[in-house]
């Protein structure tokens, strides 16, 4: 059931920091997505419309209404919104990483809350507007876009000789993302077995066995 203002989930409590947030540099659209994002993360699109967004974000329903004329026009801004969120902390963790490949995956596996509501809000959207074109380009394009990076990363790890010349990267790439959404759909059924040092490991395990196969090495065994 949803009850505002706090967000209730797979036995945790969401107390969202844009409630009572009265500071003038916060984007009030922002704010919107946010919550519509985590109440869609947390009951699906059938318990989402303009009131209730109105109502977590401690504004009036008309307030919502001058931003977003429906609730497609929010649901499309949310998924942008949602989307650039984790994008941006992945670009910021490039930044500091020493492999690149392996942040580059990160940004595929729910870790911490902020991609975990992204994950539930992409599989609601996927599931509940699979009709509508304009999310599904959406969706579409964030996909080959970040499909487009993994394969740049891997014609680096080629080009740096720490995987094999003949390496098929189309395939891998896809292959990688393949393992990235098995792990991540296998959090969101039960987050308590997929804690992110999970995730993590099945990762590296996968990385491992690429980078091994250039070394001449036995490829770990999976966890």
């Amino acid at each position: 059931m949803w009850t505002p203002p706090v967000l209730a989930h797979g036995g945790r409590t969401w107390h969202h920091p844009a409630m009572g947030d009265s500071r003038p540099t916060v984007n009030r659209r922002d704010r919107l997505a946010d919550v519509t994002a985590r109440i869609v993360a947390d009951v699906g699109l059938t318990g989402l419309n303009m009131r209730h967004v109105a109502a977590a974000a401690g504004v009036t329903t008309g307030s919502v209404t001058h931003h977003f004329p429906d609730r497609r026009a929010l649901l499309v801004f949310t998924f942008e919104t949602s989307l650039a969120k984790v994008r941006d902390q992945n670009e910021a963790d490039l930044a500091a990483s020493d492999d690149r490949l392996r942040t580059r995956l990160t940004i595929g596996l729910p870790l911490d809350e902020d991609r975990l509501v992204h994950w539930r809000l992409l599989c609601a959207l996927v599931l509940g507007v699979g009709s509508d074109r304009e999310l599904a380009e959406l969706q579409r394009n964030a996909y080959s876009s970040y499909l487009d990076e993994i394969e740049t990363c891997l014609r680096d790890e080629v080009t740096a000789e720490r995987m094999p010349a003949d390496l098929d990267v189309p395939t891998e790439a896809r292959r990688l993302m393949a393992v990235m959404d098995g792990v991540a759909i296998q959090t969101l059924f039960d987050e308590s077995q997929w804690p992110p040092e999970r995730q993590l490991q099945i990762l590296d395990a996968q990385l491992t066995d690429l980078r091994s196969a250039n070394e001449g090495m036995r490829p770990t065994r999976r966890p």
